[in-house]
């Protein structure tokens, strides 16, 4: 009988409780603002939710990607933030104004990729080099880093170009076709030449000089 009781007892209690929590509820909903949502196009959506019911994009070609979007006619030499991902950031490290010809040929944007490649993964921020590459139009390079402080990736850069400039020995993973997709194609000469050129270039570059000019 005690335990029937105690039993009859905590569902009551039970029962109190969850009509004061609902109570409780329903005056904190009736104290907030009623939102504005007239004239607006989302319905007055918070900006996360609104982006959300956005529906998913499209695969396609009719987009501007942000690279496309940089000002192309007013570039020059140099080293700048293309974009950043989270902790990733790709670099853009310019080697010749765009469309004005003198573009560095195939085999020494091969050689310096191998060479840029080979000493940033051998050093104390390997862990951080993400990829390194030639651009198609063979004006540059795009070297993306992770989680590094933007002047330590500008001395980092800078450090491996002088590197490529002083090295004479032979181009890395080119000693057979195991090593490398088109192990003909190499000018190592020409890459060192691109790698002074760009060193000479940022010898006193910094952080605040990785913005693209307008």
């Amino acid at each position: 009988m005690a335990d029937e009781n105690a039993e009859e007892t905590y569902d009551n209690f039970e029962k109190q409780a969850a009509d004061q929590a609902a109570n409780l509820v329903e005056q904190l909903l009736a104290a907030l603002p009623e939102p504005e949502t007239r004239n607006k196009p989302d319905g007055g959506l918070n900006p996360v939710e609104a982006a959300r019911r956005q529906p998913a994009p499209q695969p396609g070609f009719d987009g501007t990607i942000a690279s496309f979007a940089v000002n192309h006619d007013v570039l020059v030499p140099g080293l700048y933030l293309s974009r950043q991902d989270g902790d990733i950031a790709t670099y853009d490290l310019r080697l010749v104004k765009p469309n004005q010809g003198g573009y560095f040929s195939m085999a020494a944007g091969h050689s310096l990729e191998h060479l840029l490649a080979t000493w940033l993964r051998s050093s104390a921020y390997g862990r951080q080099v993400v990829y390194v590459g030639p651009m198609g139009c063979r004006t540059g390079f795009y070297i993306l880093l992770r989680g590094m402080k933007q002047a330590a990736a500008v001395s980092l850069i800078r450090e491996a170009l002088q590197a490529a400039a002083a090295y004479n020995g032979a181009v890395p993973g080119t000693a057979s076709t195991a090593e490398c997709g088109h192990v003909a194609e190499h000018d190592p000469a020409g890459a060192r030449q691109l790698a002074e050129t760009a060193a000479a270039l940022l010898k006193d570059w910094t952080a605040a000089d990785l913005v693209y000019p307008a």
